[in-house]
């Protein structure tokens, strides 16, 4: 009997209860003042347990009880986990798609087959916990960062809740499988370290910046950034683009200090930053050193969804719609533009600096939203990376949009296509170019334009992007 029907049916009824949850729970967001004084006083935080345990079990349940929509992700990752159990290293296997990333994750793969061997409880289950987890963590930080810059508890609470409760998040790590939660939480930490940093340092140009000798050493305060930031990206490669970012606003320097101070003169807290970014990436990789060409292509090599996102996507439905007669040079522009797109993101280090120390969120909303628009190819994992960024923006409304839009995206991706295809048998094969074109590229360039309209709309709406703050 074929129940992948049936398991589609509830994965959809489950998304729609979240749904309806999330959007009753999140009503007009407040407005944060990240300019207000800091703190975290000494009062009872027990409802931020609470938080934590809805997060994590309105996502255990449906990781235990759904049938995955990811079955190649999940495959792979058990794959990994036994071969590193048999001694093979996963950077020699022949599906270069198994594991493209620098081998952090690889042993909590590892750990988790053995445990899943050892138990008997399913691994596609079992897989998912730590990115659960960390989802739970991005809820708390939420919270404490919401807390101690603005908000009341029951306020920042909310705030937080609107991350626990969100249906993009839910899909792609309880759901789907992926993992892109823990570099999340790990890059959100490690740039939320950034004001701190700043308060600490203070600047020659801020107003209100403590002035003088440092509490804390700025090498270290650095250190424990990059520290966090190479972990992330030993996690999974993507944070890395963010270092850029993180390099030109190293606390300490004047704001109207020449832009390219710190790439030719960097101050102890860039030093610090750029040691404590490449020592866990330098840890991590001494047990494959032999490998260490297999890795370099690997992580270098490996492109998402190439072909259905972005400017190269526009160039392959033009090809598609040509017949496929102009597939090379589609092919060519995708080439090109992977590294084309590098230009834009390094060009947003140079123009968010001067208004990092008080408009971190939104810094970091716009450069996720930036990454969105030039990125060269997909992945359905990429939605979570904007949400925290949303929440702690105050974009409210953004965040709504946001949410329904991508909930929606998800749900025709994992439950409608795959439900259309079982059901209707005169459904046209999925390897002509007009499926590609209907089922891959048309739904993805529509998310793509959809994004590209409301980041154009944020980026108009920021007066901190034309003149400094006062």
């Amino acid at each position: 009997m074929n129940t992948a029907p049936l398991a589609a049916l509830l994965a959809a009824a489950w998304l729609g209860l979240v749904g309806l949850l999330w959007y009753s729970e999140t009503g007009k967001r407040p407005v944060l003042c990240w300019n207000a004084a800091p703190g975290w006083q000494s009062r009872s935080h027990s409802g931020a347990w609470l938080l934590l345990l809805i997060a994590l079990l309105i996502r255990l349940l449906p990781a235990f009880l759904l049938q995955s929509g990811a079955q190649y992700d999940l495959a792979a990752y058990e794959i990994v986990g036994r071969s590193l159990d048999e001694g093979t290293s996963p950077y020699q296997l022949s599906d270069p798609y198994l594991y493209p990333y620098l081998p952090l994750h690889l042993y909590l793969e590892w750990g988790i087959w053995r445990l899943a061997q050892g138990t008997g409880l399913p691994f596609t289950a079992l897989i998912k916990i730590p990115a659960i987890i960390a989802d739970g963590a991005i809820s708390l930080l939420i919270y404490r960062l919401a807390y101690c810059r603005s908000l009341s508890i029951p306020a920042a609470w909310r705030l937080a809740l609107s991350y626990a409760l969100n249906p993009t998040a839910l899909v792609i790590t309880a759901y789907h499988g992926q993992f892109d939660a823990i570099p999340l939480a790990l890059l959100l930490g490690a740039w939320a370290l950034v004001p701190v940093s700043w308060r600490h340092i203070g600047s020659t140009s801020q107003p209100g910046q403590a002035q003088g000798a440092a509490p804390t050493p700025p090498l270290l305060l650095g250190l424990g950034c990059g520290l966090i930031l190479g972990l992330a990206t030993a996690e999974k490669t993507w944070p890395a683009l963010w270092l850029l970012l993180f390099w030109f606003s190293a606390p300490g320097t004047a704001l109207s200090a020449p832009i390219w101070r710190n790439l030719v003169r960097p101050g102890a807290w860039a030093r610090g930053l750029l040691a404590g970014f490449l020592l866990p990436l330098v840890l991590i990789l001494l047990p494959f050193w032999q490998d260490l060409p297999a890795v370099a292509g690997r992580v270098i090599g490996y492109t998402p969804l190439v072909g259905a996102w972005g400017i190269p996507g526009i160039a392959y439905a033009l090809a598609y719609l040509a017949g496929g007669s102009g597939t090379a040079a589609a092919e060519i522009v995708a080439a090109g533009w992977r590294w084309i797109a590098l230009i834009p993101l390094a060009a947003a280090g140079l123009l968010y600096r001067p208004w990092l120390p008080s408009q971190w969120p939104r810094a970091g909303l716009a450069f996720t939203l930036l990454l969105y628009v030039v990125a060269p190819g997909f992945g359905v994992q990429y939605l979570i990376w904007a949400l925290p960024f949303l929440a702690l923006s105050g974009e409210g409304v953004f965040l709504r949009r946001y949410t329904m839009v991508t909930t929606l995206f998800l749900g025709i991706w994992y439950l409608a296509f795959p439900l259309a295809a079982r059901l209707i048998p005169a459904l046209p094969g999925k390897d002509t170019p007009a499926t590609t074109l209907v089922f891959m590229v048309m739904p993805m360039l529509a998310l793509w334009l959809i994004l590209l309209r409301w980041s154009a709309q944020f980026y108009r709406r920021q007066s901190w992007l034309t003149a400094s703050e006062e």
